[in-house]
């Protein structure tokens, strides 16, 4: 009978601390995938700010070539960016809008332009990313 007691104990023992195991594995597993999206997201955040900071390099390019550039899309590794150029010489607005998968970044950048003979210089007065 004494074995059998402690048998019993010991089988509940076993029990208690394989629940106790299984509760803290679940815990860990749990937590790890919440950190996995949220490091998914983050990067997501990251790529759209990478190809908005590529729009906005390639906008600020094409104003600085031509003074009639008024903007457009631009595609960049199957990821699309709009540009929208507003205001008059010497006074440029330059906004940026890229959607990447469901998260948008929207950059506007106001410049100033100085032309003289032959030579467009851009200044940028302000960078304002949302």
């Amino acid at each position: 009978m004494v074995n059998h007691k402690k048998a019993g104990i010991m089988l509940l023992t076993v029990l208690i601390f394989t629940a106790f195991l299984v509760l803290i594995t679940g815990t860990i597993a749990k937590i790890n995938i919440i950190n996995l999206q949220k490091s998914h997201i983050i990067n997501k955040s990251n790529l759209s700010s990478i190809y908005s900071n590529t729009c906005a390099e390639e906008a600020l390019f094409r104003l600085k070539n031509s003074a009639t550039y008024i903007g457009g899309t631009l595609n960049y590794n199957n990821q699309t960016c709009t540009i929208n150029i507003s205001g008059t010489d010497p006074n440029k607005t330059i906004e940026i809008e890229i959607i990447e998968n469901k998260i948008t970044k929207n950059l506007i950048i106001e410049t100033i332009i100085s032309t003289n003979e032959n030579y467009r210089s851009i200044k940028i007065i302000n960078f304002t990313e949302q």
